[in-house]
């Protein structure tokens, strides 16, 4: 009874970290091994040094990770210096669609009844690093959205 009681509190205990971790690193804690980053992340964003944000540039950032980075190529790795160099969040598939585990609302049908291809909820891009500051406050962009009922969506 003693071990299976242990067992249970274990498990729970493991559980509530893995929770702790998530919700630490979702609400934008400092990657670390302590909320769960692997070694190959790690790594990567120690080799590549300070990220544009910090004053440093992209193609400084990347050349670092080439030349300093010593530990296993692996995705790991590859996304911390993505994480690092060009602010890529960690979601990012790397295969330039993007992938959301939640219903795509373009797609008008439930989330159980929608097909892995359907949450591929299109494009993803990364852009060079830029200040807000340096960005226009808007921007009209004209949209050609056709006539409503005569167009293959909403």
């Amino acid at each position: 009874m003693l071990s299976i009681t242990t067992e249970a509190s274990a498990l729970k205990s493991s559980s509530v970290a893995r929770s702790t971790r998530r919700d630490a690193l979702l609400a934008g804690e400092a990657p670390s091994a302590e909320i769960g980053c692997n070694r190959s992340f790690l790594g990567a964003l120690a080799a590549a040094g300070p990220s544009p944000y910090d004053g440093a540039d992209s193609r400084t950032c990347f050349a670092n990770f080439q030349t300093r980075y010593r530990g296993d190529r692996d995705a790991s790795a590859l996304r911390g210096a993505l994480f690092q160099c060009q602010d890529a969040g960690f979601l990012n598939t790397g295969v330039g669609l993007g992938y959301n585990t939640y219903a795509n609302p373009f797609v008008c049908r439930p989330a159980d009844r929608q097909s892995v291809r359907e949450r591929y909820t299109g494009r993803e891009f990364i852009l060079p690093n830029a200040r807000f500051t340096a960005l226009p406050s808007h921007v009209d962009i004209p949209l050609d959205l056709g006539t409503p009922g005569q167009r293959g969506f909403l």
